[in-house]
């Protein structure tokens, strides 16, 4: 069965994996460095490593937010702040 691609044209024969789409989901494993004393709720950027762009556009990128546990063994500070 044809499909209709995004920018208008037919596509005869798309493949099962895309549906004609051109992008392809995959699982894919990064190793991020992560320093010491992250937050809770830091945002890391990996760019150019999101979802691929459409139309052979370039790939988006990819945001890790850190999740820290609390621990028994160390104690983190309290934050303050202050303005001037």
């Amino acid at each position: 069965m044809p499909a209709l691609s995004r920018n208008g044209t037919v596509i005869e024969q798309p493949c099962s994996n895309c549906r004609g789409s051109g992008r392809e989901r995959r699982i894919k494993t990064y190793t991020v460095k992560i320093k010491p004393g992250v937050r809770d709720g830091t945002k890391i950027r990996l760019k150019g490593k999101g979802e691929a762009g459409e139309n052979g556009g370039p790939a988006g990128d990819l945001v890790v937010l850190t999740r820290v546990a609390a621990s028994d063994v160390y104690e983190r500070p309290a934050t303050t702040s202050s303005s001037r």
